[in-house]
């Protein structure tokens, strides 16, 4: 069984499209939605179609805490009922390609199928990149940094065809407010740890955009 897994805050405009990539590559998802969340998204997902050929949709509150969004992930993870855990925020979007056939497929000593990462930038440019966190074992692996992520027991990934594609324009205000503080605080704890590093110290504003 494959499950996704999303952390959603104030998503009403994307979490339908975002939901609609995941429908060829997974068997049930779980939403874990912010409780500051102030918008319809949780309306939004409601609304989604249930049964045929659409997957099971499950809807958890989730109390945003200092872990960040290492915290939140792990608690999505541990919602989920899957083998294998695809991630996807909800202001992505999944061209899903032959994923799912190689999550089926992947012999015993895969731990994870990377993705193609597409997202494009505030200010015009963009960046792509392989991603070997999308899509895992679940009993092999889980998340550490509460921001800069990093998704710990991977040790062989094969690649994939699919594509995340996702965008930064207009949220550049919004992301550094909430992963700067974070960032501080890793800093403030581990000094000398690099994901702790802050803007000011020497990490660029596109990488303290990523989670």
């Amino acid at each position: 069984m494959i499950s996704a897994a999303m952390i959603v805050r104030d998503a009403e405009a994307t979490i339908e499209a975002a939901l609609v990539g995941l429908l060829s590559a997974v068997d049930a998802i779980t939403v874990l939605l912010d409780t500051r969340t102030k918008d319809r998204t949780a309306e939004a997902i409601a609304a989604f179609p249930r049964g045929g050929p659409f997957p099971r949709v499950a809807l958890e509150p989730c109390i945003w805490t200092d872990g960040g969004f290492a915290a939140a992930r792990n608690e999505a993870q541990a919602c989920c009922a899957g083998d294998w855990i695809v991630v996807l925020d909800a202001d992505e979007v999944l061209a899903p390609g032959n994923l799912r056939e190689c999550i089926l497929a992947a012999p015993d000593d895969v731990d994870a199928v990377a993705v193609r990462v597409e997202c494009q930038g505030e200010g015009g440019w963009l960046d792509r990149y392989w991603d070997n966190r999308r899509a895992y074992r679940k009993a092999r692996c889980h998340w550490i940094y509460p921001v800069h992520n990093q998704l710990v027991g991977v040790k062989k990934a094969i690649r994939s065809t699919a594509v995340i594609r996702t965008s930064y324009r207009g949220t550049t205000a919004d992301r550094l407010a909430r992963s700067v503080p974070l960032l501080e605080k890793l800093h403030a704890e581990q000094p000398t740890l690099l994901h702790a590093l802050r803007v000011d110290a020497g990490v660029g504003t596109k990488d303290a955009l990523r989670d």
